[in-house]
């Protein structure tokens, strides 16, 4: 493992080499794992990948609709095995953060396959911690992506209005020049903790980048929007922050109108 973790450093992936839990996870996995950056080459590929696979079937067809079709579940496909006919097996890819993970699964063996509901909860363990801020444990800016998208899609859908609360900390230069960045470090996880326990279950908060974040507020129009933005607002300058004292934001609201029929 640690020879592929060098080839994919070589290769200038830096950003996808997974951490040590994740190494964990892909190791453990009793089925073939490849890891792509945003382009669709491998690199990171696990031991039974390599036992079963040649890197050259990425690139067939069937494998790349596959990586294309990201968060669909299982699919059935066929892919090359030497000259031999192809082989038929499932596979299924999971978003990261710089790229996607491609799992396959070509099993026979039944107890193998009788495993798969404790996989998917491994594979949902692996997304969401690709999805999470570490720093803050929000929801990060690529879950944003495919929230804000899946949001829009269903209002449309169903005519219904969808939200968006964004807010940045006041001065938070000052507060990273003055205290250190321990201490800046600190306010984002206090504040994350604060928003959270002021939005509601449906709502999510995001951190879109440094000292910003979103709350998607679904089935929401401007006026519930902007009510719980004065919330967030009054909840955050309420708090006392361990290591500076009182924080204040700036918060803006916009909603996407759900068109007349």
């Amino acid at each position: 493992m640690a020879d592929t973790l060098k080839r994919a450093a070589g290769r200038g992936s830096a950003e996808l080499a997974p951490k040590p839990a994740e190494v964990d996870i892909i190791e453990c996995f009793p089925l073939p794992i490849a890891v792509l950056d945003h382009t669709g080459e491998a690199v990171l590929v696990n031991k039974l990948f390599n036992q079963k696979y040649k890197q050259e079937i990425l690139h067939s067809p069937t494998v790349r609709k596959t990586i294309h079709e990201r968060g669909a579940g299982w699919k059935t496909l066929k892919i090359p095995y030497g000259v031999h006919d192809p082989v038929a097996c499932r596979a299924q890819t999971v978003e990261l953060p710089a790229g996607s993970m491609l799992i396959f699964d070509d099993a026979a063996d039944e107890n193998v396959l009788r495993q798969l509901d404790q996989l998917q909860a491994q594979v949902s363990a692996l997304r969401r911690l690709c999805s999470t801020d570490v720093l803050t444990g929000a929801w990060n800016r690529l879950h944003f992506d495919e929230v804000v998208a899946a949001e829009i899609e269903r209002s449309v859908r169903h005519r219904q209005p969808v939200s968006l609360i964004l807010f940045d900390i006041d001065h938070f230069k000052r507060i990273n020049d003055t205290y250190g960045h321990q201490a800046g470090d600190s306010v984002l996880r206090e504040l994350v903790s604060v928003v959270r326990k002021t939005i509601r279950s449906i709502d999510m908060l995001f951190r879109w980048g440094g000292e910003e974040f979103v709350v998607i507020a679904a089935s929401t129009g401007y006026r519930g929007s902007a009510a719980l933005a004065e919330k967030i607002r009054e909840a955050i300058e309420a708090h006392r922050f361990q290591s500076v004292g009182p924080v204040t934001v700036s918060l803006g609201v916009a909603e996407r109108i759900a068109p007349e029929p």
